[in-house]
This record gives C-alpha cells, structure tokens and sequence, in this order.
C-alpha cells in the first residue's frame, strides 16, 4: 500500500492560446508547516519588462498575435500578510517609468528600480494590441496634477 507515500513532484501548464493582456501574480506567501502561519516570499524575480516570449509554451496563435507581452505595470508589497503597503510602477506611452505611491507619482524611474523583490503582480501587453485601447498612464499623469 504505498497511497500514502511521499513522492517528487512538479506542476506545469500549456497555455492553448495568449490573452492580450497578461497579467502575472507572484507566489509571495507560503503555509509554513512548522510555525503553521503563512510567511512572506522576498525572494528576488527577475522577471522580463519586455520581450516575454511565451511561443514554447503555447499550443496555438493566431498569425499577427505572436504570443510575445511587454510589461507596461508592475504591483508592489512591502510588508507581511497581517499588514503592509502597496505601490505601483506604470509605463507610459512615451516608454518612461512611472512610480505611483499613495498620493506622490515619481516619472523617470530607471527599469532596475521596476524590477525588484518587492514586485507582487506583473501586467503584460501583447506587442500586437494597440496601447490605444488603453487610457494611457500621461492622461492620468495630468489629471493628478503632477509632473514630477
């Protein structure tokens, strides 16, 4: 009777075809068994801002929906679970870096500042989707009133 037998094992997934927006949520807690409390993850993800190229793992697309994203945003959590704060980094148009903070949005921001151990939710644009489609991170840049 070896049901109850501990064994190795791996989980993957195909993707059968790509949404045009992806968005990527990142494993930043755990169920610890020996202290029974979920922990904080803070390990460092070098994740791509562009060029993801998901073509090995996709069964199908369509010709002109080449399953290749550009990030465009990125969720922040410093913290632990109990409690914590939140940021965001978004692209805009022009391809500049934006820090969004409570009230304070920083532009300029240099892409090794976009990619850090803090990074909790990841969004991805298909190259073939129009950022058009989208209201572009300058509009709300402008109707926040800040330009630094």
């Amino acid at each position: 009777n070896r049901c109850k037998d501990f064994v190795r094992a791996f989980k993957q997934f195909h993707l059968y075809r790509t949404p045009p927006i992806l968005i990527v949520h990142l494993k930043r807690f755990h169920f610890s068994s020996t202290t029974h409390r979920r922990d904080k993850i803070d390990s460092f993800i070098d994740f791509p801002l562009s060029g993801l190229d998901l073509t090995g793992e996709v069964m199908h697309w369509n010709e002109g929906e080449e399953p290749i994203y550009d990030c465009y945003a990125v969720s922040n959590h410093y913290g632990g679970l109990g409690g914590g704060h939140y940021t965001a980094y978004a692209r805009g148009d022009d391809g500049a870096w934006c820090h969004f903070d409570d009230s304070r949005v920083t532009t300029g921001v240099s892409e090794e500042e976009v990619v850090s151990s803090a990074a909790y939710v990841l969004y991805y644009r298909r190259r073939d989707v129009d950022s058009g489609d989208f209201e572009p991170v300058d509009k709300i840049l402008k109707e926040s009133g800040s330009n630094s």
